[in-house]
């Protein structure tokens, strides 16, 4: 398609035009996209004209993430969201974080992609920009699927859906449609997934689309899954004709990245099929395109797939061959996978800095409001004897409460201080090791050495953290969210152990209100206790009770193991960590352990408001 400037537009408004079609031209033709985006920003630049200036940013950005050049496309998309603010234009703002969070989806770092599609999602809704809320809606559901929870994705995308439909915006409304599938396809719902996709391919039509494309490579995936788990591999011929329909239109379109990956998926089917010279010349085809490009994940899935066809052909020289290859990719992706989980782990650590600094902030801030207005009425009410006396009393139950939150915000000071310190001091040192890794990029034996110290470390820090941002955040003070913590912290070790964990949680602890430290000292005492157990005892059972009797919270854990003196044994299994937690919350610990008997912990904690 060409364009054309009208010659009676205003030449102020030239490079805002050329700066849209940048932008439409990015996906089909990324190097024509940056040219007419560099040509905007030079004519915005000689005319002073801000917005013109911001629109080129965002379509250089995005001609640059379709190039593939990722850094520079987030640095321009970057300086358009500033320069949008910075003239307060709410719609420009929004949608170059839009732009910034779908490239950080695409790469998989999902909790950045996060803060970006969120501020974005409150200035649509702030604007009543229904499309665009409807954009980020679907963005979210997106997000929120890769990270492992479906039904928040499926609300946010369900409402994105009906949005596009009411705007009748038939494309978005596939895309959208498309990831409800997609939602469906990972849970195993095979049959919901294939009705949104055909969905999807209804609206998009057979035309040679983007769309189109992709729309016949859902469905074709829906049938592929269906056939692995049948050995006869009966949807077999399904899934290659929708595939093979996705793969001509993308070279029609002359995607070459997209009939790369096209082919390893054709290439599948052809394995399946028995058909292995065409299996071997496509997969082939895409090896070498991704092995070239850098795209190491593809690379691997190509090689790996290779190594396969070939085993089942009987060649087993180049099944060899191309399994130690697809072996040192997958490397490769390790290694990258790890300082992925360290970046992320970073971005978290100074996001919960940022959000403690918030809290302390807003505290401090409403603790001066309320002095300015008890001040306020001691001026106005002096005069009366008894409304003084009514207003002492307000004063006393005031403070009560001001020590009460002074007391809550230097807690969360020092879990604050935990969090720098402890959880500062372990992510250098996985980055440490991170850079030893690299730099034995040769000796294998050593970097898996390195790495599952790595993966230990980074398992360790991410429990730590999680233990301390659950107990900083006041939203869990209610019972039944201890609850389900101490729950959900128990499925979690019968998952990785043989140990039989037997485990009584008294329901009325749900109706009680725990401060932070109480919640904290309590959970951290059931799990001192269950890691000792399950570390040092031997034990074939563990047994944990949390009740709420009269007056008290009663925690017993007990295990059959092989038991302990306690004479002889006097540190290392965080005896007197317990002990003191349980002091802290004004109640006691004890103890009992003799060899052969095994061990019980049992913690008397006063319930607060029965003191």
């Amino acid at each position: 398609m060409r364009y054309k400037l009208r010659t009676e537009t205003d030449e102020k408004q030239k490079p805002l035009i050329l700066s849209n079609i940048a932008f439409a031209t990015a996906n089909t033709n990324a190097d024509s996209a940056i040219i007419l985006s560099k040509i905007a920003m030079g004519m915005a630049l000689k005319f002073k004209n801000d917005t013109a200036l911001a629109a080129s940013n965002n379509s250089l950005g995005w001609g640059y993430y379709r190039s593939n050049q990722i850094e520079t496309a987030l640095q321009y998309l970057d300086a358009s969201r500033a320069l949008y603010h910075k003239i307060n234009h709410l719609r420009g703002e929004a949608r170059a974080m839009v732009n910034m969070s779908t490239i950080y989806e695409a790469k998989k770092n999902y909790e950045k992609a996060l803060t970006y599609i969120l501020p974005a999602s409150d200035l649509f809704e702030k604007i009543n920009d229904e499309r665009g809320l409807a954009y980020a809606q679907r963005q979210m559901g997106i997000i929120y699927r890769e990270l492992g929870q479906p039904d928040k994705a499926k609300a946010y995308l369900l409402t994105s859906v009906q949005a596009f439909k009411r705007l009748n915006e038939k494309l978005y409304t596939a895309d959208a449609l498309s990831s409800l599938g997609s939602l469906y396809l990972n849970a195993g719902q095979y049959d919901s997934a294939l009705y949104f996709y055909k969905e999807c391919l209804r609206l998009t039509g057979s035309q040679a689309s983007i769309a189109a494309a992709y729309s016949f490579d859902n469905v074709a995936d829906v049938f592929y899954q269906l056939s692995l788990h049948r050995s006869s591999h009966p949807y077999i011929d399904s899934a290659f004709i929708y595939y093979t329909k996705s793969h001509d239109i993308f070279e029609q379109l002359k995607s070459l990245p997209d009939v790369a990956y096209e082919n390893i998926k054709v290439g599948k089917c052809h394995h399946a099929l028995q058909n292995y010279p065409e299996a071997i010349r496509l997969l082939t085809a895409s090896y070498n395109y991704f092995k070239k490009d850098g795209e190491t994940e593809y690379a691997y899935d190509a090689a790996h797939e290779l190594s396969e066809t070939y085993s089942s052909q009987g060649n087993y020289q180049q099944a060899v061959k191309y399994l130690q290859l697809s072996s040192t990719l997958k490397d490769s992706l390790d290694a990258a996978s790890n300082k992925t989980l360290i970046a992320n782990m970073f971005a978290k650590y100074e996001a919960d800095k940022k959000d403690s600094t918030i809290v302390l902030l807003h505290t401090e801030e409403k603790l001066a409001r309320q002095e300015i207005s008890r001040q306020h009425i001691i001026t106005i009410f002096i005069a009366s004897l008894i409304i003084l006396g009514s207003f002492l009393v307000f004063i006393l139950w005031n403070r009560n409460t001001i020590k009460q939150r002074l007391k809550e915000v230097e807690m969360r000071n020092r879990l604050s201080s935990d969090l720098h310190d402890d959880i500062g001091s372990s992510l250098s040192s996985i980055l440490l090791l991170s850079n030893m890794a690299a730099q034995k990029e040769g000796d294998r034996q050593i970097n898996e050495s390195l790495l599952k110290k790595i993966n230990s470390n980074a398992k360790e820090v991410i429990d730590r953290m999680s233990d301390i941002v659950w107990s900083m955040n006041p939203k869990y003070d209610e019972g039944e969210s201890l609850r389900e913590r101490i729950e959900n912290y128990i499925a979690g070790l019968k998952e990785a152990t043989t140990v039989n964990i037997c485990m009584n949680v008294d329901k009325k602890i749900d109706q009680y209100h725990f401060t932070m430290e109480l919640r904290k000292n309590i959970f951290l005492i059931i799990k001192e206790a269950i890691n000792n157990a399950l570390k040092y005892a031997g034990a074939a059972q563990i047994h944990l009770d949390f009740l709420a009797e009269e007056r008290d919270f009663v925690l017993c854990i007990k295990d059959d193991g092989k038991g302990f003196d306690r004479a002889v044994t006097a540190a290392g299994y965080g005896f007197e960590t317990m002990i003191n937690r349980a002091r802290a919350s004004e109640g006691a610990c004890e103890i009992i352990s003799s060899p052969g008997n095994g061990t019980s912990v049992k913690a008397v904690i006063p319930i607060p408001h029965i003191r």
